[in-house]
């Protein structure tokens, strides 16, 4: 699940050796480009972030995802604060905040 793998990734930088989570990182750069909500993508972008393994298009994903707001809907006001977090944390939540 990208949410909570992401969220994972975002905790860990500093707790463990990036080996420990390769796997997961791997995973979230094979599928980020396919997530559509703001939630998954939100925190697939903020938890590749925090490992430095940012896509270089993660700008233009955030983009196409607040554009589906056109379709579908108005996003509520949590996911589109965590569509401009990941948008501005480019070294993941850590960074940041310091």
């Amino acid at each position: 699940m990208p949410e909570s793998t992401g969220l994972a990734l975002s905790a860990l930088p500093g707790l463990t050796a990036k080996e420990t989570v390769s796997h997961s990182i791997a995973m979230m750069k094979e599928s980020v480009r396919s997530l559509k909500t703001p939630l998954s993508l939100g925190w697939a972008i903020l938890g590749l972030s925090a490992w430095g393994e940012r896509p270089s298009d993660a700008n233009s994903l955030i983009d196409r995802c607040l554009r589906r707001q056109d379709r579908y809907g108005a996003y509520d006001t949590c996911m589109v604060g965590l569509m401009l977090v990941a948008l501005k944390a480019e070294g993941g939540l850590i960074h940041a905040l310091s």
